[in-house]
């Protein structure tokens, strides 16, 4: 077996031919990486087994033989079957997990902020706290993306996996653009100066500024276990539309007494002094506006009034946006390039 001085230049032609269109599709189609992995070393591994003339291809290394793949059967059906045990390790129950604990943590962020910025609170384990949780919800957020992406294939077409699905797409966009603004502020406030006319104003707005970020991350935790669960039941639908009546109710105060309490200071449209304090205020607004909306909207799906969008599914193998990518074509062509050196190294030596 395998190439040799005897080899006719046709089959030498077609061997290396199929070899660049195998590794060029398997780098340009849309495959997981880990399945680009998988597929490119057994490929190396059986193309160099082919081409070597003292190795007979179809011998006891490779995968021709029966009992072989009986043994690669058997040992997928175990690994199959410990990934069930004792309980299933589904992406979606990850996805959930993520997502309520994104939901506690930016919870306890949100309000310790709001005490540290307003200096009702100054203790030091309240910031570090606080900055714990920050990067909590920093790896929860990419853990509930590569989780909720992977559900796709756990069953997905299942109406009530399907529902989930909707609900926690629904909930990962509102969790994501929280996290967002609190990261935002964090950063406000890491370079505040913390002026004689910041703690007058700020200590004035602390009551209002808790009763506002308390409602929305109450709120907040009741619309993550709806849509944890991919349903509002019954028993939920009066807790989230008061959740979002009060939501609305404590935005609408805060920016009243705000507007009032600025103008004693100044009648100028626009305060240099109080920027930071009005961005603080209103990425406050901004987080109760957002929990009030998700709750809005899982009320709107619950009764039919407006449905959800439908859940976000990986890109598909031939879909054209990725093929098409500069950034994709660039991966492919340098990934063939690097094969095939190190192919050509392998076999000339």
């Amino acid at each position: 077996g395998g190439f040799s001085a005897d080899t006719s230049l046709l089959v030498q032609v077609a061997v290396v031919a199929h070899s660049v269109l195998f590794m060029w599709f398997a780098l340009w189609l849309n495959f997981g990486m880990n399945t680009r992995i998988f597929c490119l070393m057994n490929f190396s591994y059986e193309l160099m087994d082919f081409i070597n003339p003292g190795s007979s291809w179809c011998g006891e290394h490779s995968f021709c033989t029966p009992i072989t793949a009986q043994q690669a059967a058997v040992a997928c059906g175990v690994a199959l079957v410990s990934s069930l045990l004792p309980t299933p390790m589904l992406a979606l129950r990850r996805a959930r997990r993520d997502a309520m604990e994104i939901t506690d943590a930016l919870t306890r962020a949100w309000l310790d902020l709001g005490a540290s910025y307003c200096g009702a609170h100054t203790a030091e384990y309240r910031q570090d706290r606080l900055a714990a949780d920050l990067q909590k919800v920093r790896n929860h957020i990419q853990s509930l993306e590569a989780n909720y992406m992977n559900s796709y294939s756990e069953l997905g077409w299942l109406v009530t996996v399907r529902s989930t699905r909707e609900h926690m797409g629904r909930l990962q966009r509102t969790l994501q653009e929280c996290s967002d603004r609190l990261l935002f502020l964090w950063n406000t406030c890491v370079q505040e100066s913390f002026s004689g006319m910041h703690d007058d104003m700020m200590r004035r707005m602390w009551p209002l500024v808790y009763r506002v970020l308390s409602e929305s991350t109450r709120l907040l935790a009741s619309c993550a276990t709806c849509a944890c669960d991919g349903r509002v039941v019954s028993a939920d639908q009066n807790l989230l539309g008061d959740g979002a009546e009060r939501m609305r109710a404590a935005v609408a105060a805060l920016t009243a007494n705000f507007r009032e309490a600025r103008m004693g200071i100044s009648t100028e449209g626009v305060l240099e002094e109080l920027l930071d304090e009005q961005s603080f205020l209103l990425h406050v607004c901004a987080m109760g506006r957002l929990a009030a909306e998700l709750a809005e909207d899982l009320l709107a799906h619950k009764t039919g009034l407006r449905p959800l969008s439908a859940a976000a599914s990986p890109a598909g193998v031939f879909d054209r946006m990725v093929l098409s990518s500069p950034t994709h074509l660039n991966f492919a062509v340098r990934g063939l390039i690097t094969l095939l050196l190190a192919f050509g190294a392998g076999y000339l030596g």
